[in-house]
């Protein structure tokens, strides 16, 4: 299913390391249950696995906040207290400009990752562009609770609009 995809982005990645000839850094973002960490999994795999790729999650920078909290988020709020971008970038992306290892490709992906105030750190961004009927089927499959089915229902009402 993915097997093309992964292949272009591969290409992509691998142009980008021949103009660049250095670190590669790679956004992949996109909505909730899309698919950007399957993605990345199978991509850094086609370049050649831990030796040659690395995969950053954005789930590994989110604001710490108790679960009631950050389920309560509205639209506005999420976009602004759920990730951390500045820690994102000032312990990842900006070492990494200025040539601090790893070599290679890196995979950032998550939820607004590739948002504009690290848009400029990448050489390349993917927006996993994925129905939001799959997405939905996927956030229920990792669980059904009352505090994740009120954030699901706020999850939607941005997202069609989108769709």
């Amino acid at each position: 299913m993915w097997r093309r995809e992964v292949r272009r982005i591969a290409e992509a990645v691998e142009g980008c390391a021949a103009e660049g000839g250095g670190c590669v850094l790679a956004a992949l973002d996109g909505r909730a249950g899309a698919g950007k960490s399957t993605l990345a999994a199978l991509l850094a795999e086609h370049l050649g696995g831990t030796d040659r790729a690395t995969v950053v999650h954005g789930d590994d920078f989110l604001h710490p906040m108790p679960d009631d909290r950050r389920f309560s988020l509205d639209t506005v709020e999420g976009y602004h207290g759920y990730f951390d971008w500045p820690r994102l970038r000032d312990q990842v992306l900006a070492p990494l400009t200025r040539g601090q290892p790893p070599r290679g490709t890196v995979i950032v992906e998550g939820v607004l990752t590739a948002r504009p105030e690290l848009a400029g750190f990448y050489d390349l961004t993917v927006f996993v562009d994925t129905p939001s009927e799959v997405c939905l089927q996927r956030l229920y499959a990792r669980g059904r609770t009352p505090r994740r089915e009120a954030w699901i229902a706020r999850w939607r009402a941005p997202s069609r609009s989108t769709t």
